[in-house]
């Protein structure tokens, strides 16, 4: 058990490191934006990821209200940033509290983001803080950003986007 234990961190911490040399060891950006519709961008988000965190023995709660407003992202690597966010939340969250889920909009600019209370106990998996890294790093290349806060016994990961403006839309 211990050395399935220890082959799956390795394995854990050359995926990290492998996303992490894509990213910041790229000469040339290989995104592929879409626009996509914000409403329907969190929906999906905290749908899918709200269900495996339930599968997971978590509570959580949504807020906020979106409008109908849209946003480029490449679709890959924003994938890869909830799946990372979620993915965190599983190993480094209190099951015991409730995750917040928030959605927002503000002077042009979505928000969504994730709080949860930081588990305490002695069996907390390492961790070397590539993911994140590389997530911001997806994020700035996309136009957005990606901010994570510690306060109290709380983690917060809060990713922002800007929304298109109506005549970014359409291409010429």
């Amino acid at each position: 058990e211990a050395c399935r234990e220890n082959a799956l961190r390795l394995k854990n911490l050359s995926d990290d490191m492998f996303s992490y040399f894509l990213v910041f060891g790229r000469s040339e950006s290989g995104l592929n934006p879409v626009s996509v519709n914000v409403r329907t961008l969190a929906e999906q988000v905290f749908s899918e990821h709200g269900i495996l965190l339930s599968e997971k023995g978590y509570k959580f709660k949504t807020s906020g209200e979106l409008p109908d407003k849209s946003v480029k992202i490449d679709e890959r690597y924003f994938k890869r940033v909830i799946d990372n966010v979620f993915s965190n939340i599983i190993k480094y969250a209190d099951i015991e509290t409730a995750v917040e889920l928030c959605s927002g909009y503000s002077d042009g600019f979505i928000t969504l983001s994730c709080k949860n209370k930081i588990r305490t106990d002695k069996d907390i998996p390492e961790s070397n803080g590539i993911g994140l890294k590389t997530c911001m790093k997806m994020m700035e290349e996309m136009g957005g950003d990606l901010k994570t806060e510690e306060c109290d016994g709380y983690f917060s990961v809060t990713i922002t986007l800007p929304v298109e403006m109506e005549n970014d839309k359409s291409d010429p």
